[in-house]
């Protein structure tokens, strides 16, 4: 299995991606990868209302700190 660990600050607006992410879709250079800036063109279709609506639910609730979305 390979897993894809990513961590988004919200607050830094910083994101972490692991070595999986390279590993699972090409991506071999640096800029390539996706940055918070454009994270959302990286959401899957299916799945961005939601992604949408829970991102403005963790800026309201910063206690909930999980959060699972395909890309």
């Amino acid at each position: 299995v390979s897993d894809i660990i990513w961590e988004w600050d919200i607050r830094n607006n910083s994101l972490y991606w692991g070595e999986g992410v390279s590993t699972a879709f090409g991506y071999v250079n640096e800029e390539d990868i996706p940055k918070a800036e454009n994270f959302k063109d990286f959401v899957h279709p299916e799945d961005y209302e939601y992604v949408k609506n829970d991102y403005e639910f963790r800026l309201k609730n910063e206690n909930e700190q999980f959060w699972y979305a395909r890309i």
